[in-house]
């Protein structure tokens, strides 16, 4: 009951918000839409049958696993049961054997007397292969390749009569080619049929994919009377490097609401999930930081295989100055000391920040760090926190060792944890409002916290070293906000961090691009159940050109999105799919 409540309130929010046209242009065949819009499109007047029994044709080992995601994917959206074959170069072809709970995508499901080409091949192809080098100077001096900007995560889509092929440098390339593919797909009916075959007019414009969109509900639209591709040739890559949203796990939290939300981040191209545990992961050195009904960290595993099988960065966060309670402030709870006052020591007089005078501290956050590590595997960031810390409410009395600044204090903290990371070869992300002064006219403020006397917290930013990853985070401004522009004048890279509001969201992406900053971790905090839309329209905006409006979208896209991923029927990836190994 209570996660059809919040599902009706986001469907509500989402009816009542101001409604996008399509604006005039080209239009691509079967009212498809593209989101994001690739960056150069072109529209031919062929297109590939689908049957229920499509090949998928792995041309390199390292792209068998983008070929297992999209088997399962055209199941779930389509009802269709492909076929893997890997051929390499080293070896005939071979079906994919399933490994120990896969389900099975290869031919033991095919009638015998079955021809993959009846039923529509699409291959993945790593473009440095002689296939993929070929194929690439056939389609020069058009398409831009590689990529002029992150060439990693590029891709390049074509669908002629005979086959569809995905291109990439990289897997995680190849499975965003995949993506759009998935897209692509028309349902077989008398109406496409007597329509599909006419000539179509050739764009360049990716704003010409503005209009229509598929109208299944995640059920078996293909089963019965087959799918179809339109022809094209698709070359694109992401504007910003980053793009991101940060989950919170409170004690509360459904963990299907947090894979609805892996999947939906990855539908939208998104590369990287923030994972925040708030007193809700069972911790065997550190008991006391969650509650006893809490997940273990066999509960949350799955979560973080299913994010790296859809090549996902899944980053670990804890929260290691401010917010030291567990809980958030309006809550008045403490999860530690409301039940174990023996800890005092490791908190400040309130209770909400970390005592960084005692070096007990940090053996109690990287026993907290080392656990988490554990959970997550091999990762590329680890997220601090470090916001709103020491009296963002008010004033706190402090326990500092004699000739000591709090601002030293401050910066030694930021050193250690820095250096801790940095051991590991893991770069460090942190909250900015801790490192600005409050109200300092010339940023712009920083919301309700930031550094105050007799603290001033902001003077430990220039002892931080410049490979910190500054998240700057507003949820109100819909203007130009200076604190981006401030951090990346003293040599940080930043991403922006928006919570929920359409303009807020666009403001800042639109901000990130203009200053070519990292990229941007759109929030969720207490309100995951609506704020989807708004991460979609990060991740959208992140990746398409400068200059793109998300006016062109139909609202009802975002709708037919969220019935793709009703919360009580995904597909189970995290127990049929290894993880990426880096």
């Amino acid at each position: 009951m209570m996660a059809n409540a919040r599902w009706m309130i986001l469907l509500v929010c989402l009816i009542v918000a101001p409604s996008s046209r399509a604006e005039d242009g080209t239009m691509p065949p079967g009212g498809v839409l593209l989101t994001p819009a690739p960056k150069q499109i072109r529209w031919t007047d062929d297109k590939l049958q689908i049957g229920p029994f499509p090949t998928i044709r792995v041309t390199s080992a390292e792209l068998a696993q983008v070929g297992r995601v999209l088997c399962e994917e055209m199941r779930r959206l389509y009802g269709l049961r492909p076929n893997i074959v890997v051929v390499t170069a080293q070896s005939a072809e071979a079906k994919v054997t399933p490994k120990n709970g896969e389900t099975e995508c290869e031919e033991l499901e095919v009638p015998s007397k079955h021809d993959e080409l009846e039923d529509g091949v699409i291959e993945l192809v790593m473009s440095d292969s002689a296939e993929g080098t070929q194929q690439v100077r056939e389609l020069s001096p058009w398409v831009k390749w590689p990529p002029p900007r992150n060439p990693e995560e590029g891709y390049i889509l074509t669908v002629s009569r005979e086959k569809a092929t995905v291109l990439a440098a990289t897997p995680q390339g190849c499975w965003y080619g995949c993506l759009t593919l998935l897209q692509l797909m028309q349902a077989v009916s008398k109406e496409k049929e007597s329509t599909a075959g006419e000539h179509i007019e050739t764009s360049t414009n990716s704003e010409a994919n503005c209009q229509g969109n598929n109208e299944g509900l995640g059920g078996k639209m293909g089963s019965s009377a087959g799918m179809w591709l339109p022809g094209v040739c698709i070359c694109d890559w992401p504007q910003l490097r980053f793009r991101g949203v940060h989950l919170c796990i409170f004690p509360n939290t459904e963990l299907a609401a947090i894979r609805q939300a892996i999947l939906w981040a990855a539908r939208f191209k998104c590369n990287t999930v923030v994972i925040e545990p708030w007193a809700s992961l069972k911790s065997s050195r550190h008991p006391e930081i969650a509650y006893t009904h809490a997940y273990s960290p066999e509960q949350i595993r799955p979560l973080i295989r299913l994010g790296q099988a859809l090549h996902l960065d899944m980053v670990p966060m804890l929260n290691s100055w401010g917010h030291a309670s567990g809980m958030r402030s309006r809550s008045g709870e403490h999860v530690v000391l409301d039940r174990f006052p023996q800890y005092r020591s490791l908190f400040e007089a309130d209770g909400w920040s970390f005592r960084l005078a005692n070096p007990e501290v940090y053996s109690h956050l990287f026993d907290r760090y080392e656990e988490l590590l554990e959970l997550f595997g091999d990762v590329r960031y680890f997220h601090i926190g470090m916001d709103e810390a020491w009296g963002h409410l008010g004033a706190v009395k402090l326990d500092l060792p004699p000739e000591k600044q709090p601002h030293e204090l401050a910066a030694e903290h930021l050193l250690k944890l820095h250096q801790y990371f940095a051991d590991r070869k893991i770069q460090v992300l942190m909250w900015h409002d801790m490192l600005v002064r409050r109200g300092d006219p010339e940023v712009g403020g920083a919301g309700p916290a930031g550094s105050i006397p007799p603290y001033n917290t902001h003077l430990a930013l220039e002892k931080l070293p410049r490979d910190v990853i500054i998240a700057a985070w507003n949820y109100d401004v819909v203007g130009d906000w200076p604190i981006p522009r401030y951090f990346q004048k003293k040599g940080f890279r930043v991403v922006v961090c928006p919570w929920k509001s359409r303009r807020n969201t666009i403001s800042l992406v639109n901000q990130a691009k203009e200053l070519d900053l990292l990229g941007v971790l759109a929030t969720t905090w207490d309100s995951l159940d609506v704020s989807l839309p708004s991460v979609a329209q990060a991740a959208v905006l992140a990746w398409e050109e400068p200059d793109s409006d998300l006016l062109r979208i139909p609202f009802d896209h975002w709708l037919a999105e969220l019935r793709r991923l009703p919360i009580c029927n995904l597909p189970s990836l995290e127990t049929t799919l290894e993880p990426i190994q880096r």
